[in-house]
């Protein structure tokens, strides 16, 4: 487990507005690529999807900053207080208050087994995989 946890913003890339607080313990890359795959592919959280999209579509780089480094202790504590304190003043996309993340949460060998089994001999389209392929080259 990470000691230290990152509390990020995404900031709009046009008028540098706050418009996500989140918590990692990746890179700021690594975090924000796996934003940009939500945001095409699960689309958990609507909203921020559309707008992660939405500037994608026009060539604009969302823009991560890290605005705190916490110990792993005390990340909720802190991801509240920023999504209060930045609500205030920015229009957020959080979907939450913060702080219910699932960090760390890892399936275990027999649901692994279970996933996998359930998508043995499924084919993803075409499309999915000529995207995959040009993200990987």
């Amino acid at each position: 487990m990470a000691d230290v946890i990152k509390i990020y913003c995404l900031k709009d890339p046009v008028t540098l507005e706050v418009r996500y607080i989140g918590m990692t313990s990746l890179t700021l890359k690594k975090r924000l690529s796996k934003h940009i795959d939500n945001a095409k592919y699960t689309k958990h959280n609507k909203h921020l999807c559309n707008w992660i999209l939405k500037h994608l579509n026009n060539n604009n780089e969302i823009i991560i900053e890290i605005i705190e480094e916490v110990n792993f202790e005390i990340w909720q504590e802190k991801e509240i207080y920023y999504i209060d304190k930045f609500s205030k003043t920015h229009n957020l996309l959080n979907a939450t208050k913060g702080g219910e993340g699932s960090f760390g949460f890892k399936h275990s060998i027999e649901t692994k087994n279970k996933i996998k089994k359930l998508k043995t001999g499924i084919k993803q389209p075409e499309e999915t995989k000529m995207i995959r392929s040009k993200k990987l080259k």
